[in-house]
């Protein structure tokens, strides 16, 4: 008697199998599914400024915030900033709090025009450092920034706190969009960091200051 065939003897295995379900069919829902949350996520997320690295000068820092993509229409009475953006800031605020504890670094915010919305965008910075302890109480006089005529923000502060006014700088970076000044001066006191805003800013639908382009 002649031994089962090969393909009678896969068949007889193959009998009452259960189908083998179409990878395709599982995962393209899954795919459809992650594209929408990306999308979802990315309409309510703030403005990612697309900004030049900080580049030396030779008292400070400069770090160009203007973003080349077209600007959004712009409102020029003040807008405060939107959850997802105050959060942002907040978040890298709080990493700073705990890394300046030991330092005691403490940030004053004035604006230098007479404009409301100015000082109202300078107030809600100056809440947020407060919230973190992080504020200052006293501002240098407008004198101490004239060597930065074309900035938009300055940060100014001992040469050897040049490292902290960085990280305070980018910690500002999705809340500006203009060009931000370390400006490095011996007569500044120790621990302290002068923050001033420069002319009017306007505002996106977000909360997000946009400075004209002096050029």
């Amino acid at each position: 008697m002649s031994a089962p065939s090969n393909s009678q003897h896969n068949s007889g295995h193959n009998v009452g199998a259960a189908p083998v379900p179409s990878t395709r069919r599982v995962m393209l829902p899954l795919w459809a599914a992650a594209a929408l949350f990306v999308l979802i996520i990315g309409l309510n997320a703030p403005e990612r400024p697309r900004f030049e690295p900080l580049t030396g000068t030779q008292n400070g820092l400069v770090l160009n915030l203007r973003d080349s993509a077209a600007a959004p229409a712009l409102n020029p009475a003040f807008v405060p900033a939107s959850d997802a953006l105050r959060a942002q800031v907040q978040s890298s605020l709080a990493r700073l709090e705990k890394r300046w504890e030991a330092a005691g670094i403490r940030v004053s915010v004035a604006p230098d025009a007479d404009s409301a919305s100015a000082q109202e965008f300078a107030g809600q910075l100056q809440e947020w450092l407060a919230s973190h302890q992080l504020a200052a109480s006293q501002q240098a006089s407008d004198e101490a920034f004239a060597s930065r005529a074309g900035a938009d923000v300055i940060i100014r502060c001992q040469p050897s706190d040049g490292v902290r006014a960085r990280e305070l700088a980018l910690a500002m970076a999705p809340l500006v969009r203009g060009e931000v000044s370390i400006l490095f001066s011996t007569a500044a006191d120790a621990g302290q960091f002068d923050l001033q805003i420069r002319g009017v800013p306007q505002f996106s639908y977000n909360g997000v200051a946009h400075f004209p382009d002096a050029a």
